[in-house]
């Protein structure tokens, strides 16, 4: 059985790291019920993305999907940030993991 990597980030840092049994896919929706209980409604949209490795770190020998969740997010002077998201991906290696950090801790600092 394949295995997902489950990443909580917050304000670009890494809160939460974990591995669940199953393909990306099926993990999205078994979190979801969990996402919906912490998700407010008035104060923020909720996504869920699904996007290319590949095309998302801009190299070469990526393959495969991440889902990003983006479910704590604030609009400020016309502009929209996600604070806190939650990436499911296939479980990879040390170094792949990092390199995916590096990206998405960066994307949850940008407005």
């Amino acid at each position: 059985m394949s295995e997902s990597l489950i990443l909580r980030i917050k304000d670009g840092k890494l809160v939460e790291k974990s591995l669940r049994k199953g393909k990306p896919e099926e993990v999205v929706k078994e979190l979801i019920p969990d996402i919906l209980k912490e998700w407010d409604p008035k104060a923020s949209d909720l996504s869920i993305v699904k996007y290319s490795l590949k095309e998302l770190l801009k190299e070469d020998g990526w393959s495969g999907h991440i889902y990003l969740i983006s479910y704590k997010g604030v609009w400020k002077e016309g502009s929209y940030r996600d604070r806190e998201i939650l990436v499911v991906t296939s479980n990879t290696t040390k170094q792949r993991t990092n390199e995916l950090l590096y990206v998405l801790e960066a994307y949850t600092l940008s407005e």
